[in-house]
């Protein structure tokens, strides 16, 4: 079939007329053409999410996920001097009223067990700005003239800073690397570092404050992670002795009470304990509060500060006996056990 052939082809005339009609149409009635591709565009996007998948009627219920922002950095010195109460001097109030009230007015000096925890704290968390705090004592014989001269430029330095023995600063950096060596604890740490909160109290009407170590969220779960040197990280052990001899259970509870106020949480974070041993192997332990325990912290934390609040409307900051109660002596563990094996 040659050209000549298909140019009378009647069919192929009726397509060119047809398709000359239709743009000269379109020049004549630009608003009827923009309306026509608008409502292909429309059916082209129905197409489109038609072939989407289809949400479950929980997953359209799923609440957005907020954003949330961390509160401000405070120095050292700010948050200490900031009044608000916190978890340390709260659970002053557990041994009586009257002991928060004068450690209050007469603090103690650091121990050098304190300090020495300060330090690894500082190396753990924050150590670019480790020599900001502390200064690093040099080796040296003050016995001597050559050491005492060492010595003397080394204070010369030091300015406000703390001062730390190298034998002390060697021990915490051996610590610190055990801790890097734990995958979880490395995990949990990947977060923001000595964060605080400023809240007040809903039933109390009392500023609170906290420092945390470290606030870390993995999968949405946002995780409260506090370092804690230990004579034994055996989970047995430092959960008898430590956690609640020490009132760690109690601070779980506020920690996590300021981090839901701070960030306008719904659901309250985790808790996570990473305890070291203070000897070598300097031995690691991740250990989480459980529900239970977090239950118990609480209701610790609603005493004390319920207790506090009243001193401090009253000014009345009682001993022992509270009110003029008389306080009874109480058989021991092991002593109790007996006698009712012997009432049986």
């Amino acid at each position: 079939m040659n050209d000549e052939v298909l140019t009378k082809d009647p069919r192929l005339d009726q397509k060119r007329a047809r398709a000359a009609y239709l743009r000269e149409w379109r020049k004549r009635n630009p608003d009827k053409v923009k309306a026509q591709n608008e409502r292909r565009k429309a059916k082209r996007k129905e197409k489109a999410e038609a072939a989407q998948p289809i949400q479950t009627a929980q997953e359209q219920n799923e609440p957005k996920r907020k954003e949330v922002t961390l509160p401000p950095q405070m120095t050292e010195r700010e948050y200490r001097s900031h009044p608000a109460i916190s978890r340390s001097e709260l659970w002053r109030m557990n041994e009586s009223p009257e002991k928060f009230k004068w450690f209050k007015e007469h603090p103690l000096e650091p121990t050098p067990s304190l300090l020495f925890g300060q330090v690894v704290h500082k190396l753990l968390l924050q150590p670019e700005s480790f020599r900001e705090e502390f200064a690093v004592a040099p080796v040296a014989d003050r016995r001597t003239k050559a050491g005492r001269e060492l010595y003397d430029e080394f204070s010369a330095t030091v300015g406000e800073r703390t001062v730390v023995s190298h034998d002390d600063y060697d021990k915490a950096l051996e610590m610190v690397t055990a801790v890097r060596l734990n995958p979880l604890a490395v995990k949990l740490l990947a977060g923001a570092k000595e964060v605080p909160f400023l809240w007040t109290d809903e039933d109390t009407g009392e500023q609170c404050k906290c420092r945390v170590d470290c606030l870390t969220e993995i999968d949405g779960q946002y995780y409260i992670v506090d370092y804690k040197s230990t004579g034994n990280a055996q989970t047995e052990i430092f959960s008898n002795k430590d956690v609640f001899r020490y009132g760690y259970y109690f601070q779980s509870a506020m920690y996590s009470e300021g981090v839901m106020h701070g960030l306008d949480l719904t659901e309250r974070p985790r808790f996570v304990f990473i305890a070291q041993e203070k000897t070598a192997p300097f031995a690691v332990n991740v250990i989480a509060v459980p529900d239970d325990v977090m239950l118990a912290g609480i209701d610790k934390y609603r005493e004390l500060l319920g207790k506090y609040h009243e001193c401090r409307v009253m000014d009345y900051w009682p001993c022992y006996n509270g009110m003029g109660e008389m306080n009874e002596v109480l058989l021991p563990g092991w002593m109790a056990l007996g006698v009712e094996e012997d009432d049986e």
